[in-house]
């Protein structure tokens, strides 16, 4: 998750020799991409997941450690 210096909050992540940096408040895909099958898995785990990617968001921004989220 990179939380340093720059908004929108967001993460990446990579499938292969892929990878993908999308906004949590709205799954907005900022660089790069998946493809689509393996996109839209992971549109839903944003969905199911949003509210646990703004906490540890704002955990780190506040330097407090991580923990991973499970699913």
């Amino acid at each position: 998750m990179d939380f340093m210096g720059h908004n929108p909050p967001h993460f990446h992540a990579s499938y292969g020799e892929y990878e993908i940096s999308m906004a949590i408040r709205d799954s907005r895909v900022l660089a790069g991409g998946f493809p689509k099958p393996k996109e839209r898995v992971l549109f839903k785990w944003v969905e199911e997941h949003r509210q646990d990617l703004m906490d540890r968001w704002n955990d780190a921004h506040n330097g407090r450690n991580i923990s991973p989220i499970k699913g």
